[in-house]
């Protein structure tokens, strides 16, 4: 039973990974194996049916998710549509003090503008700029405008693609003016747990809440937004920040406890024990009570696996069956799949059955109560090291002792009495506000305990495969067979540095879509030159593309940050930077709004790390505008590195004379706008790579096609971050002739990957 489960939910995670899905007209040979004439053993044939089981309901899954998708053709094009409202809305207040309405929706009709057959989109992400209040359950016509999911291809980023598809999200847009939008009469009865919610978290809302109010937000109904980033950053700090999210901790919690009150009140009575034994009262009300909590907290991802492990338990009581945990653990694995195929591509997937798989192969045993719960905290730290070593590149040491006092406390204290106070708040006000100004109390002395920790936090560096399997084994050692020589010895390559760079220059455009981003690293510095775009929504490429790839880099700090000019769309992250990273020196090429700091980079300016040349040719005085750019020349003897920002062809061609030939990598000035790129920059420089850095379908039009012409008739090589992700070219050796490039894109393509335009 447990390789037919193992291996079917292999073939179904193994979805994640696949470059394209096998044609419908290939299944029914996926099961030819298993049903063969010879005869396997035993093994062999629950290993072989599992496989052919679950290839052949993910290729059935992956051609599902995808024909619910927005037609490439109707991009950028109007349509009308019809649904309701199937989450909570959230509005942004933007800098000129307009709202913006966000909000997901569940169709039931979506047409083009102009006419056209009805198409079978599902769920679509929308904006409303300056829009009505908006209630989940609404039932609403608009006229939109959807482009598909894109997300922005480099590694350590998560992929948005990928996110939107698991939760059948086919398109996200915008809503456009127009008469035609109205609300229709109604509320969808299936939006009821989000009505809920909104209801809850208006109650919670208009009640005076102390500092904790947010934290008490999250954990009744699961909305973090009233979360502070100091208390955030705190309890990501001490490893802790898994408390925010509604997950196995808490759903199990609330499980237990109307499991046990119920059967209390059972065994109280005589007539139900005539019908069912008491634990199956127990089982019945730990499922409704778990399922309830995971529609206060809308059945988001995490909840669901959640609620999908707790209900096989709580199955397994009603049948009256005992079966193993690791069956139970593997038939919860096999579940979540199967209705999320793409759980696998999750972070969090990974780590709620590692962190579970560890506390099986320690809590078999007979031990004291301490001393379990010591085991506990152990094992759960041990396990989690390495995903939470390579996902966030750091490891809070301080997380066993925080963890041992922040779980007791918020399972114990916080949230049974967070949901009691929240409920009751609803039918004798003054007692809910009691217990809830109790819950309060302990979330405000837990943050301030948790704030008088030493914060120690290990950077590990970036394992290779072999090490991390050497480790896997080493964990289990420790933790099920107690080997701890063995699992010693095999842990030890985890403490090994590598060198800190593998090569002597490299340079990393990062895609962060209609903007610029690029990380230039020698041996022992980093350098980056702009920070991307920041969008009026909320959006900041910094925070969501180039923090997490500064991670996967492995870079605690940067040596020199180099803001071009003071467009949104280079200088729109540099605040985040700022406050997120320890930076040594910024570089700016006219004054950026939100910071004072900085020096004016001016022509003739140069330094040099590691046998690298840095120096600007550009700006000569101060200015304003796009020709105020800093133009930057990285040079390593006989390879040569441009950024020139936003320049015009006017400033192109007074440079011409100082540029050296030929130019390796270029970045194509303005995006490749037909502004710049000119004749006698391309003929001075005859570059041999040239990046475009910019967004798919953008409205600018970028790349101009009389520039991809120019470029090509000297051929150049041409790279587009919208097609092919993050590009990375390094040298690793000063003296090597031909410089190595990736394209994120290329190494790294999955089927629901859209074709950039």
């Amino acid at each position: 039973m447990r390789i037919w489960l193992l291996s079917a939910a292999g073939a179904l995670a193994s979805l994640a990974l696949w470059e394209q899905l096998p044609s419908l007209f290939y299944l029914p040979l996926a099961a030819l194996p298993a049903l063969a004439p010879w005869r396997y053993s035993r093994a062999t044939t629950h290993a072989l049916s599992g496989l052919a089981v679950g290839f052949i309901w993910a290729t059935l899954s992956g051609h599902a998710m995808l024909a619910q998708r927005l037609p490439l053709a109707l991009e950028g094009h109007d349509l009308l549509v019809r649904g309701y409202l199937s989450e909570l809305p959230r509005d942004i207040e933007l800098p000129d003090g307009s709202l913006l309405r966000r909000f997901e929706l569940t169709l039931s009709e979506a047409r083009p503008a102009s006419g056209g057959e009805r198409l079978t989109l599902k769920r679509v992400r929308l904006s409303w700029y300056g829009g009505p209040a908006l209630l989940p359950g609404e039932r609403w016509q608009l006229k939109v405008r959807l482009k598909r999911p894109r997300s922005t291809g480099s590694p350590g980023v998560p992929d948005r693609e990928a996110q939107y598809l698991s939760r059948g999200i086919a398109a996200t847009g915008y809503v456009r003016d127009h008469p035609c939008n109205q609300r229709i009469e109604g509320i969808a009865v299936s939006a009821w747990h989000h009505r809920l919610r909104h209801a809850v978290g208006q109650r919670l809302a208009a009640r005076q809440s102390g500092a904790s109010g947010g934290l008490l937000s999250a954990l009744v109904n699961g909305d973090r937004r009233g979360v502070s980033v100091a208390d955030r950053n705190l309890l990501e700090r001490t490893g802790t920040i898994h408390l925010l999210a509604i997950s196995g901790l808490h759903i199990t919690l609330v499980a237990g406890l109307f499991f046990y009150l119920a059967q209390g009140v059972a065994r109280l009575l005589i007539y139900p024990l005539h019908w069912r034994p008491a634990p199956i009262w127990g089982a019945l009300m730990a499922l409704a009570g778990a399922g309830s909590y995971a529609a206060l907290a809308g059945f988001s991802l995490p909840t669901q696996r959640a609620l999908v492990m707790v209900s096989i338990v709580i199955a397994a009581q009603l049948w009256r069956r005992r079966a193993s945990r690791g069956v139970g653990l593997c038939l919860a694995l096999l579940t979540v799949l199967a209705l999320d195929p793409l759980a696998g591509h999750s972070a969090s997937f990974w780590l709620s059955f590692i962190a579970v798989g560890a506390l099986m192969l320690v809590l078999e045993g007979e031990f004291g109560r301490l001393w379990r719960f010591v085991r506990a905290q152990f094992a759960v730290t041990l396990a989690l090291m390495l995903p939470l070593g390579q996902l966030l590149g750091a490891v809070p040491l301080i997380s066993p002792l925080a963890n041992a006092l922040a779980i007791p406390l918020v399972s114990c204290l916080v949230v049974p009495a967070a949901l009691l106070g929240t409920a009751t708040l609803f039918l004798w006000p003054p007692g809910g506000e009691l217990l809830l100004r109790f819950a309060e109390l302990v979330s405000t002395l837990l943050l301030t305990a948790l704030g008088a920790l030493p914060t120690p936090t290990w950077h590990p560096p970036r394992w290779s495969w072999p090490v991390l399997g050497m480790a896997a084994i080493g964990i289990v050692s420790v933790l099920h067979w107690q080997r701890l020589l063995l699992g010693g010895a095999l842990l030890l390559p985890l403490l090994w540095i590598p060198p800190s760079a593998d090569s002597a220059l490299r340079i990393s455009v990062l895609d962060v879509g209609q903007g610029l981003a690029v990380l230039a690293e020698t041996k022992g510095h980093a350098l980056l030159y702009d920070s991307g775009p920041a969008y009026r929504g909320g959006y900041s490429s910094a925070r969501s593309v180039i923090l997490p790839f500064l991670r996967h880099r492995g870079l605690r700090h940067i040596d020199a940050l180099v803001i071009s000019h003071a467009d949104r769309d280079h200088a729109g992250g540099t605040t985040t930077l700022l406050d997120s990273i320890p930076i040594t020196q910024l570089w700016r090429g006219e004054p950026l709004p939100e910071v004072a700091s900085g020096q004016a980079c001016r022509a003739g300016q140069h330094w040099r790390w590691d046998g690298v040349d840095f120096s600007f040719l550009h700006p000569l005085e101060s200015g304003e505008g796009n020709d105020q750019s800093c133009v930057l020349l990285i040079s390593t003897g006989e390879h040569h590195i441009l950024l020139p920002g936003d320049i015009s062809a006017t400033i192109e061609a007074s440079l011409a004379s100082q540029l050296p030939a030929p130019i390796d990598v270029l970045i194509a000035p303005h995006h490749g706008s037909g502004s710049s790129s000119s004749a006698a920059l391309i003929a001075a420089t005859q570059p041999s790579h040239v990046v475009f850095s910019r967004a798919a379908n953008n409205s600018f039009g970028h790349p101009n096609p009389a520039v991809v012409q120019r470029y090509l008739a000297v051929g150049s090589i041409l790279w587009d971050t919208a097609m092919h992700g993050t590009l990375q070219f390094h040298w690793p050796t000063v003296q090597q002739a031909m410089v190595e490039v990736r394209a994120f894109r290329h190494q790294y393509r999955r089927y629901w990957h859209s074709i950039a335009q």
